[in-house]
């Protein structure tokens, strides 16, 4: 099976992890639906909701309106988004919690659990704060390499995951890639501001 490579930002999401058996198969997709916790598909239906609501907005052709209903709907999104998160950080068990330290579309990178061996399969539960929703989906070991500091890194790649949720994914990592990017142009700004200054 062809796995298409998207790119991967340095992050520490939240992530629960529960390592499968190593004689144990995976789901097929109905199988796989019916296993996604209730709060994530409800987090997909708002989000779905949401992006409807701002396509039908946009359709309409408001002209001098449309920016304050749009700043009323960014409101509403942002009381929403809370929601969510609070409702979906209930899901989280901090006995399966983990912390990344690279995600993308495709795989993501953590500090390897102990319990966890090459090839072996997972579930994972993903929480991301932007957008405000969670995805449940299974991955492989693909990759156990060492870091500077001899800590052993693994590489897991998702097996079975959703194409709404993929989206999510890219979106969070492209949240968080302009967050970096950002910080680098500020943090350069300053530096060249502290240099003109003293040059004079």
């Amino acid at each position: 099976m062809e796995h298409t490579e998207y790119f991967s930002v340095h992050h520490g999401l939240t992530i629960n992890l529960e390592p499968l058996t190593i004689d144990a198969s995976l789901p097929d997709p109905v199988q796989f639906e019916q296993e996604i916790p209730a709060p994530f598909r409800t987090a997909n239906e708002f989000t779905l909701i949401d992006e409807r609501a701002v396509k039908q907005l946009s359709e309409l052709g408001l002209g001098a309106q449309a920016p304050a209903l749009l700043d009323y709907l960014n409101a509403q999104q942002q009381k929403l988004d809370l929601l969510l998160t609070y409702i979906l950080s209930q899901q989280d068990d901090p006995q399966k919690r983990y912390q990344t330290q690279t995600f993308g579309a495709s795989q993501m990178t953590l500090i390897c659990p102990p319990n966890l061996t090459l090839n072996q399969y997972c579930k994972l539960w993903i929480f991301l704060q932007h957008p405000a929703s969670a995805v449940y989906c299974y991955g492989q070991v693909v990759a156990l390499d060492q870091n500077e500091q001899n800590e052993t890194i693994a590489t897991i790649r998702y097996t079975l995951l959703q194409e709404q949720d993929r989206d999510k994914l890219i979106r969070g990592a492209l949240y968080h890639q302009q967050q970096l990017l950002r910080q680098r142009s500020q943090h350069r700004q300053l530096n060249e501001h502290s240099e003109l200054s003293n040059h004079k």
